[in-house]
């Protein structure tokens, strides 16, 4: 089975992109994402 390559820069890029456009701060994204920090989000 081979797993996809994410452009990790990319998809932060775009995270950025959906977050600001859709008013949602880091912390919105972290606990969405079920992240226990928003150091998590900051490292995409």
């Amino acid at each position: 089975m081979e797993y996809p390559i994410i452009d990790i820069q990319a998809a932060g890029r775009r995270i950025r992109q959906l977050r600001i456009s859709n008013h949602y701060s880091v912390e919105d994204v972290s606990g969405y994402m079920g992240f226990e920090s928003v150091q998590a989000v900051y490292k995409w």
